[in-house]
């Protein structure tokens, strides 16, 4: 139930936590630099709302299905809830904010680690 073989270890869709999400595709609009500037989030079921986050996100990640982490450059970290559509600033400061990775609620970023409790 929510999850899938692979080979013979039982894998668990619904926590894997880098990559991406199995309730949403997401779909990012980017300027002429490269640049992101806004993020569409389109439910892969009827029960899950569209979403959109117009902002600029210079990195990003899953930590679940549900919780897109991004970041901006000398700014934060941010947590986007497509459950709520709201945005939690998580971390402020002038660090780069390359997320690297999360595993067992440690976040990783600019060669850094940090605890994220999921909520």
């Amino acid at each position: 139930m929510g999850g899938s073989y692979v080979g013979i270890v039982f894998f668990d869709e619904e926590k894997n936590i880098i990559g991406k999400s199995i309730k949403y595709k997401a779909y990012p609009e980017r300027d002429e630099s490269g640049n992101i500037y806004s993020m569409k989030f389109i439910g892969t079921s009827d029960d899950r709302p569209n979403r959109e986050l117009n902002d600029a996100i210079d990195s990003y990640l899953w930590l679940s299905s549900d919780l897109f982490i991004y970041s901006r450059t000398e700014e934060a970290i941010f947590a986007y809830d497509l459950n709520t559509g709201k945005v939690q600033r998580l971390i402020e400061g002038k660090d780069e904010f390359v997320l690297q990775g999360y595993e067992d609620g440690i976040l990783k970023y600019d060669y850094k680690e940090v605890p994220i409790v999921q909520y």
